[in-house]
């Protein structure tokens, strides 16, 4: 995975469908080309490989996860939040299944429930950066700047070249100082 991990997938793509195809049973080879073609576009066919991976472990919480990223990222939010519930019952302290589930739960709209589940996330790992990064995001959607400060701060004290969280940073502050949601002369990005 060190290839999809840097950043490469379209290079990860062929050798990650070669060990399915050599093991196809093998669950977690199918979960991470699921996520590999999600990370390329290809959510039809992620859908298809985590759905087959799925019929073999039906309770695999990490299958179950990707699943739900993968529906998220296309656009299938009701469908996603549905998997995700499924994984959290089964993982209640799967504090990736969580955050993820809050996360989509912020593109659904649901940003109460959004929070709730993220700060679950941040319970049960406080050094969970992409929490930590959602939880700014939702903070920031509902107005209390100053949390989404902290938020994002926090994150940025753990991995200082977040670029993402620097930017979201950035754009918390321009928008404290100026009262608006403007994101020219963002600083930090």
């Amino acid at each position: 995975m060190c290839r999809y991990q840097q950043g490469d997938a379209g290079d990860a793509l062929a050798p990650m469908r070669r060990a399915v195809e050599l093991a196809p049973g093998t669950t977690q080879f199918a979960v991470n080309l699921g996520f590999i073609l999600g990370e390329t576009g290809e959510f039809e066919e992620s859908e298809r490989v985590l759905r087959s991976a799925l019929t073999r472990a039906p309770n695999d919480p990490t299958a179950l996860n990707a699943l739900g990223i993968t529906l998220q990222q296309a656009g299938k939010l009701e469908s996603a939040l549905a998997v995700f519930e499924r994984g959290i019952a089964l993982a209640p302290r799967d504090d990736g299944l969580r955050n993820n589930f809050g996360r989509t739960l912020r593109d659904a709209g649901r940003l109460a429930q959004a929070l709730t589940e993220i700060r679950a996330a941040l319970t049960l790992n406080p050094a969970n950066i992409m929490a930590g990064l959602n939880l700014g995001n939702v903070l920031r959607d509902t107005g209390a700047l100053q949390e989404a400060i902290a938020a994002y701060e926090g994150v940025v004290a753990r991995a200082p070249n977040f670029s993402m969280a620097l930017h979201n940073l950035g754009e918390a502050l321009l928008r404290c100082r100026t009262g608006s949601g403007g994101a020219a002369g963002v600083r930090g990005a």
